[in-house]
């Protein structure tokens, strides 16, 4: 099997998948994977052979149900390409152990964690974005984020930033000074709805190829002071 793709989509009444027998090491394509699955509760994957996989686009997109997702050495992202909306709508999920997620060849990881209402820390440290072209809805209403680190994130490539920080309206700072925005096409929205924001120092942002600015800072009510 190399396809594996929307497998288990709209399974909303699935409450545990055993995948313990299952043979994954050929398998190209995990995207929709356990989209739409809406009651389940749980999810091992600790066999997952994934090193070949080069989607994973929407893999586990609207499990509201799942409070937890960990991942072991054997799920392997070193080749995969497509991350968007990988856990877009996971919006029960409270904890989530990225540390095995290797994004070296990611293009996409717009929506990844889109609607993920309840994440209160996020650590993507080690996430190697150098490749990322889009980064659009990102964290869009991740609104339990209090604090939020990418002082990591290599942005050199990116193209698309619309609406990446809306509605965390929880967040009380967020310091993208490092952020290299070079190829940016479109902020539309980037920072709507940030309304517990006071600070936004922008003056290193290059907007030269910027063509969409509109609705981008919508909302933000406590901001005092913007560079």
């Amino acid at each position: 099997v190399v396809n594996m793709s929307s497998m288990f989509n709209g399974c909303r009444y699935l409450k545990n998948i055993d995948l313990s027998n299952f043979e994954t090491s050929e398998v190209i394509d995990m995207s929709s994977m356990f989209e739409n699955c809406l009651s389940l509760s749980e999810l091992n994957l600790d066999n997952f052979n994934t090193n070949k996989v080069k989607n994973m686009s929407s893999m586990f997109q609207r499990c509201t149900f799942l409070s937890n997702l960990n991942f072991s050495e054997k799920f392997s992202t070193k080749n995969v390409e497509n991350m968007a909306n990988l856990f877009a709508s996971c919006s029960s999920l409270n904890s989530i152990d990225l540390s095995f997620i290797n994004t070296e060849k990611v293009t996409d990881i717009s929506y990844m964690f889109y609607l993920c209402s309840k994440l209160e820390n996020i650590d993507l440290s080690h996430f190697n974005t150098k490749n990322v072209k889009y980064m659009s809805f990102l964290f869009y209403s991740c609104n339990s984020l209090i604090s939020l680190d990418l002082s990591y994130f290599n942005t050199n490539n990116v193209e698309k930033m619309d609406y990446m920080f809306s509605n965390c309206y929880k967040l009380t700072s967020l310091s993208i000074s490092n952020f290299n925005t070079s190829n940016v096409k479109t902020m539309q929205g980037m920072f709507y709805g940030l309304k517990s924001v006071k600070n936004l120092d922008l003056s290193n942002l290059d907007t030269s190829k910027v063509e969409d600015m509109s609705f981008m800072f919508v909302d933000c009510t406590s901001l005092t002071n913007l560079d």
